[in-house]
């Protein structure tokens, strides 16, 4: 199997370290495309300091122009009718996640948490239950972090700074993380998938459709200063 890569800014390096850490043989990376020429040896660097990148190794075939893709206008983040907004690019995952856990909410409403593009949101659901997502692009003093909160009756569980704690009746303990890396389990998947010719049962189109629409609804109610908006098709 022959891997190709289009963009090499920070996540493709990510992506590039999870493609060479699979141990299948046969897989190779057979090319690369971006913008601009890579230099050999030197990967770009991110916010995630605790993700693994890599370079793109030397002899790997580069192009500037695949399928003219990228003839057009590509410093892309800054415009909005390209990227979506940061619910899009960034919170689509917080999105996914509260609805692969806790299924479709009956309403939503958001309103701004910041000068450029960010978003508190709340998912209400027929139950009782609420899911508040927060988060997007922020001044650049703010440092990138992500973390989550889960309060029961009894019990709380937080993740922050790489580190997850338990909360139960009072007592406060911390849960060990396994160590694997996210990236390599996804791009993995993703190949024995190929590879078997099998239709993949997760992150499905569907559930990805999903996310988007969410997303999009959550937009609009913070576009119209957090009127709630009904989920339902």
């Amino acid at each position: 199997m022959k891997i190709g890569i289009i963009g090499l800014g920070f996540m493709g390096g990510v992506h590039l370290s999870a493609i060479e850490h699979i141990d299948i043989e046969g897989l190779t990376l057979a090319a690369a495309s971006s913008r601009t020429r890579p230099v050999e040896g030197t990967m770009t660097r991110g916010n995630l300091h605790h993700v693994e990148s890599s370079a793109l190794p030397a002899g790997i075939p580069w192009y500037s122009d695949w399928h003219q893709l990228l003839d057009q206008d590509i410093e892309w983040l800054s415009k909005e009718e390209c990227r979506g907004g940061a619910i899009l690019d960034l919170l689509i995952h917080d999105i996914d996640q509260a609805l692969s856990l806790f299924g479709q909410p009956s309403t939503v409403r958001a309103v701004s948490d910041g000068e450029i593009d960010t978003v508190q949101g709340t998912l209400q659901y027929a139950n009782g239950l609420k899911v508040q997502i927060e988060g997007g692009w922020y001044t650049p003093e703010v440092p990138f972090s992500s973390s989550f909160h889960i309060q029961g009756e009894d019990a709380a569980l937080v993740f922050e700074e790489r580190k997850l704690r338990m909360n139960l009746s009072g007592e406060e303990q911390s849960i060990a993380i396994p160590e694997r890396s996210e990236y390599l389990e996804q791009m993995t998947y993703f190949v024995e998938c190929c590879r078997n010719n099998k239709a993949p049962e997760l992150c499905l189109p569907s559930e990805s459709a999903e996310a988007v629409r969410l997303a999009t609804l959550l937009k609009a109610s913070r576009d119209q200063n957090g009127r709630e908006l009904s989920c339902s098709v």
